[in-house]
């Protein structure tokens, strides 16, 4: 691995010099270790995804076979999974349906309860991720920062901020399902799944269908294009109110689906899964939200009463956006339709 040659200003040191000298000072420490545990993210992010790509593996689907691996017989009920990963019930289950289509996981009925299903290694599954464990040992975990995180002091401010006081656990704990808020949208696309795929993962798709709300990309995927590990910084204007929103584009499974979450903005969390499948008439495009906002028992309200249906609309306006773009490029004979949730 090439290592990246040394600054000779330690951008970071640099950022903070700047804070304190117009005035910041009360901020200035908070802005070095957020910035430092963002760039130790993408830096780290990078790294993993890297090492896993010969294996055909995302990390968070390595994370489950891994902890599928640690069990005693190989298997687990998914309400488990779901507990032990921290991570929603959605998430989880198309992690998984990802890996039973790969060979790597079956499901197999619960012995004691006949509503729950447990999620078991295959020989193939426990043979991967014994391999992808080997290589992010060798490649990452026994070494995560001398070649990640450069500068150094960005080291240092990305540990001191790995230790929350004790004082934040209930603030930063993960959000339970009761928390969050979802909803699923289905809607028929007569096109090929291919081209449906191929529009969906379109940055400016994005822009067209969101121009009302004045959204521009101020920071775009280094290529153009929406691949594996892509970032995007989005601003827009919603309820009067600019924001600004940071998302990665990850687990791409063409032209089945990939997923996009919030890395910074508004939200406490913000996940947009897109599943594809083929319909004899075109493809049924599935978009999945589940996202909760910040502030406790009054976000949860706020999700519920106002966020969840704004949040309905704009999708499904994006969505005839991209039926549109997708039937004019497939020269499909009439327009799609919305399917009844």
């Amino acid at each position: 691995m090439v290592r990246p040659r040394p600054l000779p200003v330690d951008p970071l040191a640099e950022a903070k010099r700047q804070w304190l000298a117009h005035g910041w000072s009360d901020a200035a420490e908070g802005m070095t270790v957020v910035t430092s545990v963002m760039r130790a993210q993408q830096l780290l992010l990078a790294r993993v995804d890297a090492t896993l790509k010969p294996f055909a593996l995302s990390f968070a689907r390595y994370e489950m076979l891994r902890l599928l691996a640690f069990s005693r017989a190989g298997r687990l009920p998914l309400s488990s999974v779901v507990a032990r990963l921290q991570v929603h019930a959605t998430t989880v289950t198309s992690t998984a349906e990802r890996l039973v289509r790969d060979g790597l996981i079956v499901r197999e009925p619960h012995p004691h309860d006949g509503r729950a299903a447990l999620l078991a290694l295959t020989d193939d599954g426990r043979e991967l991720v014994d391999r992808a464990t080997a290589a992010l040992n060798a490649d990452v975990f026994a070494d995560p920062g001398s070649a990640a995180l450069t500068p150094q002091n960005s080291w240092r401010s990305w540990r001191a901020c790995a230790r929350p006081p004790a004082t934040s656990a209930t603030r930063d704990r993960s959000p339970s399902p009761s928390d969050m808020a979802e909803f699923v949208l289905e809607r028929l696309i007569r096109a090929p799944r291919e081209t449906v795929f191929a529009v969906a993962l379109d940055p400016g798709l994005h822009l067209r269908s969101m121009a009302r709300y004045s959204e521009t990309m101020v920071e775009a995927p280094a290529d153009g294009v929406f691949g594996e590990g892509a970032t995007v910084t989005w601003r827009a204007r919603h309820f009067g109110i600019p924001f600004r929103l940071r998302s990665i584009v990850y687990d791409i499974d063409p032209p089945r689906g990939f997923r996009d979450r919030q890395i910074a903005g508004p939200f406490g969390s913000f996940l947009h899964e897109h599943v594809f499948e083929e319909h004899p008439e075109g493809t049924i495009m599935r978009d999945t939200i589940v996202f909760h906002s910040p502030l406790g028992p009054l976000g949860r309200l706020v999700d519920r009463v106002i966020l969840r249906e704004y949040m309905r609309r704009l999708i499904e306006e994006r969505n005839e956006h991209l039926a549109a773009e997708a039937e004019a490029a497939a020269g499909a004979g009439g327009p799609g339709r919305t399917l009844p949730a």
